[in-house]
């Protein structure tokens, strides 16, 4: 009685709960087949632990092990959801840095623009008084030769030049 069904059984039971996992120990089976309430297992090469080639186990340690693997899984997809909620947060921070930065170079492109009008205005302000200086050294110049002639048409230039500046045409 001592090699009887029941004592198989438990030595069965007693070694599955050694095992971590159930998937671990029907690695040690050739063949496993699920038979009303039971899982028969059925193998050419049990160990020492096993009494004979066939070892039989009740299906509800294959319906704790299933649990046990739903409730892991449920654990992952929950630390899968949580991650994602927050790549979505990084992905908005993103969005509105992005945003931001697009705001921050739209202000500096106008800021340079209206850089740039200034800078071709004071340029074409140092062209007029170039030319206002030259005109002005020619007059000193042309009346220190006394010549009258050309110190008038110069001066007349002069005058063109400045209201040219100062009272833009409507064309």
């Amino acid at each position: 009685m001592r090699n009887g069904p029941g004592v198989a059984q438990r030595k069965v039971w007693n070694k599955l709960q050694c095992h971590s996992s159930l998937l671990s120990f029907l690695c040690l089976f050739d063949k496993w087949i699920l038979y009303s309430n039971w899982l028969i297992l059925i193998s050419c090469h049990c160990y020492n632990q096993c009494m004979s080639n066939i070892c039989i186990v009740p299906q509800l340690y294959c319906r704790q092990e299933r649990k046990s693997r739903d409730r892991k899984l449920s654990r992952s997809i929950k630390r899968i959801r949580a991650d994602m909620v927050e790549i979505s947060k990084g992905h908005k921070r993103i969005k509105e840095g992005q945003e931001e930065v697009r705001g921050r170079f739209e202000e500096i492109s106008k800021e340079a623009a209206k850089l740039k009008e200034e800078t071709n205005l004071i340029s074409k302000q140092s062209a007029a008084n170039q030319v206002r200086l030259d005109l002005m050294f020619q007059i000193v110049k042309a009346r220190s030769e006394n010549d009258t002639a050309r110190d008038a048409v110069l001066t007349q230039t002069l005058r063109f030049v400045i209201l040219q500046i100062f009272v833009p045409s409507s064309v």
